[in-house]
């Protein structure tokens, strides 16, 4: 398997991004948007640790590709969705995320897929008031046909 996405990578880049989750989670004024911040401040050494100690819930979807597309507005565009076969037996559409797109094409029927989910709670509630979660991706691995 190769690792085509690493949350790390993609949050170096990211500065103004983190800034603004934190800012929604720190909003007062806006109590049903963004993160709720109990496991701490989105990319912070709390969330990290809360990650790593299992207080936040992680979650696997790994499987098989059975179909890659462009999903969006208008159909042009290099493929974004995958559907894949889950060793449970049901289908998961997950997003094609890679810290460099070259490794995109690697996203093809027939190759197995990994990603590492976190799940950061919402301070939205579900209407039963259960907790939302927003799924986080930590880390994407594709079978890399070329050393597989």
């Amino acid at each position: 398997m190769k690792k085509v996405f690493d949350v790390h990578v993609k949050l170096q880049r990211q500065a103004e991004t983190i800034e603004v989750i934190r800012n929604l989670t720190l909003n007062r004024n806006k109590p049903h948007m963004g993160l709720k911040g109990s496991n701490g401040l989105y990319a912070s050494h709390e969330w990290w640790a809360s990650i790593e100690s299992g207080k936040m819930p992680t979650k696997l979807v790994a499987g098989v590709i059975t179909r890659a597309y462009h999903a969006g507005q208008g159909d042009t565009g290099p493929d974004n969705m995958a559907d894949i076969l889950t060793h449970e037996g049901s289908i998961q559409s997950i997003g094609i995320e890679v810290n460099d797109p070259e490794d995109a094409k690697l996203f093809r029927v027939g190759q197995s897929v990994e990603v590492v989910y976190a799940l950061d709670e919402l301070k939205k509630r579900a209407p039963d008031g259960s907790p939302t979660y927003s799924k986080v991706t930590l880390s994407v691995s594709v079978s890399n046909p070329l050393s597989d």
